[in-house]
């Protein structure tokens, strides 16, 4: 499944994994600070992605992955019946 945002340029898809990694986030109480401090991403650059208004790039993606300590593969549509990690 694929959301679709209608954005000032038009529609984009935003993939799973941002959806789920973001879901993930929250959950956890991750903060868009902590992660911009830890991975020197820019807050504003993240946060429309926490927002699930932006997809994260691979870069991004990985990035908070390893500053997590979690397996970028847990967030992917062939886990998706298993659900984010714990």
């Amino acid at each position: 499944m694929r959301v679709f945002l209608e954005t000032q340029k038009g529609v984009t898809a935003l993939d799973n994994a941002t959806i789920r990694l973001a879901d993930y986030l929250k959950d956890k109480g991750v903060t868009v600070s902590a992660v911009s401090k830890a991975t020197n991403i820019p807050h504003g650059v993240l946060y429309p992605s926490f927002q699930k208004k932006r997809s994260f790039r691979a870069d991004e993606f990985l990035l908070i992955c390893g500053f997590l300590g979690v397996d970028p593969g847990a967030f992917s549509d062939s886990r998706s019946s298993e659900g984010a990690p714990a």
